[in-house]
């Protein structure tokens, strides 16, 4: 597969997507594997949820940056 036919795939996926799993680093180490709505994408580099801002989640991101998110592409 050629770059650019990668590129336009995930892009595909990402525009597509209304669910995506975002993990992150908890306290203990492990990690927290969260189902969230995903509301709004800039290309593959931005994509932005819905949580509220007291969650634990958004605790854990302030902490730690570091994240991970898989797009359910149904």
């Amino acid at each position: 597969m050629e770059k650019q036919e990668a590129i336009n795939q995930g892009l595909e996926l990402v525009n597509r997507s209304t669910i995506a799993m975002l993990g992150t680093n908890g306290e203990d180490g492990f990690p927290n594997i969260k189902a969230m709505l995903k509301m709004e994408n800039e290309g593959l580099k931005k994509i932005w949820f819905s949580t509220n801002t007291s969650s634990k989640r958004v605790e854990q991101i302030k902490k730690k940056s570091k994240s991970m998110c898989v797009l359910c592409g149904f």
